[in-house]
């Protein structure tokens, strides 16, 4: 009913009697009406059986045609208002959104507007969800027609702040488009349609994929690049690892499994976590790795203190006891992000630490600090102790017994032996 045409229509053809008696040209001349429509609309006109007309009716009509117009111009103004107000912000990443294909200023500016501050989302999964943006399958139930529900049906979750669900809909519809620039939408939306969904189910997926670039972009502080995802990805090695997680650059869907990818539960796989600058699955080195922090480890036997068994001191104490006890406040996501425990300690706010409580490892991204490790690298980084007299402090604070090697025993790594020359890493 708000469509353009449909009011100049209504404005001055308000009664079917009035538009039956108008020539076929005239109403040709109503801007943007579709082709074939004056013909349709003309004969059904004359075989209307409705008797509204008359001055009252086409007065009555016009004034609701009138208000209408009214509120739509009123939309727009406001609409033009919440985009100056996105202009007027200070610059900062939320800029990064209107890089994305298919999403437009007005779009960001209602995303920023509801969602206030990234840093509230830890993960895109978060912020897929705030919106409510993803498809819910019907476990039960009949249709409209009072047919059972087939199972694997979906619908779009009805939750979420509407604004931004009608406006995300808009831009999945463009950004899916063969002319949208938006690749991975556009392959996300024929894959979903191979797959069986209806269009409304496919642009439901193509919601959440735009809601996850957003957050990747918005938290990288990174422009959105349309051909990110068709570039090769090379393995993550090990030696690379400390690299690949400060890298910035967008998050995207999974591609290791197109059902994990393409779930009603989006989740960040190795790659977008790591582009997240947050601490994941790299394994954490059998020794403490923040050299840089730390004085060289005394030589235990020349000193005559027995030698410990680091391994099975970090097995006995969590990452989280070591936060929870440093913070003293409770750690309770598996991927924590806070201010720095290391070079910020009396920061109440802050996301530049990051710890994997899964891996018992953590990394501060702040280039002054950079501390990273496992369980004993904090503990040495917040003790500034030595790594020996680290290990003690931390065996008494959390009263474990200290566990020691026996004399004669070397313990080696597989991975990184001695060398000849009697230095190793």
């Amino acid at each position: 009913l708000a469509a353009s045409w449909v009011l100049q229509l209504l404005e001055k053809y308000p009664t079917a009697k009035r538009l039956a008696a108008a020539r076929l040209a005239s109403i040709e001349q109503i801007k943007f009406i579709p082709d074939g429509m004056p013909e349709k609309l003309h004969h059904a006109a004359k075989c209307s059986v409705g008797t509204l007309s008359g001055d009252t009716a086409e007065g009555l009509i016009k004034e609701l045609v009138g208000d209408l117009q009214h509120s739509l111009a009123q939309e727009k103004r406001w609409r033009e208002l919440l985009a100056e107000a996105f202009d007027a912000l200070p610059a900062g990443p939320h800029q990064q959104i209107v890089t994305i294909k298919g999403i437009g200023k007005y779009t960001a500016a209602a995303i920023v507007a509801t969602a206030i501050d990234i840093h509230r989302f830890e993960t895109d999964k978060q912020l897929v969800g705030f919106y409510g943006i993803f498809p819910t399958e019907l476990q039960s139930g009949v249709d409209k027609l009072g047919r059972p529900i087939p199972a694997g049906k979906k619908t779009m979750c009805r939750k979420g702040n509407d604004m931004v669900r009608a406006l995300l809909w808009q831009c999945a519809k463009c950004a899916s488009a063969a002319n949208g620039g938006n690749p991975a939408v556009r392959e996300l939306y024929a894959r979903r349609l191979a797959a069986g969904d209806s269009p409304q189910v496919a642009w439901g997926y193509c919601m959440t994929k735009l809601l996850r670039q957003v957050f990747g972009v918005w938290a990288s502080n990174t422009p959105f690049d349309p051909h990110f995802e068709t570039k090769k990805k090379k393995p993550v090695t090990e030696h690379a690892a400390a690299d690949t997680l400060s890298a910035n650059s967008q998050f995207t869907a999974p591609e290791t499994s197109l059902e994990k990818a393409e779930t009603s539960s989006p989740t960040l796989d190795a790659h977008e976590e790591l582009t997240c600058e947050e601490v994941t699955d790299a394994p954490a080195s059998l020794e403490p790795v923040a050299t840089e922090l730390l004085p060289a480890q005394p030589d235990c036997h020349s000193s005559g203190r027995p030698p410990i068994d680091f391994s099975i001191l970090r097995e006995q104490i969590s990452m989280q006891q070591v936060l929870e006890r440093i913070s003293r406040t409770p750690v309770q996501s598996a991927q924590h992000r806070g201010p720095c425990p290391i070079h910020e300690p009396t920061a109440t706010s802050g996301r530049k630490f990051s710890a994997n409580l899964k891996r018992q490892v953590f990394r501060c991204f702040d280039p002054a600090c950079g501390a990273q490790g496992n369980v004993l690298d904090l503990w040495i980084a917040h003790t500034k102790l030595d790594t020996y007299e680290a290990a003690e402090d931390l065996a008494k604070s959390f009263g474990i017994a200290l566990p020691h090697l026996p004399r004669n025993t070397q313990k080696t790594n597989k991975n990184n032996p001695k060398k000849s020359c009697g230095h190793h890493p």
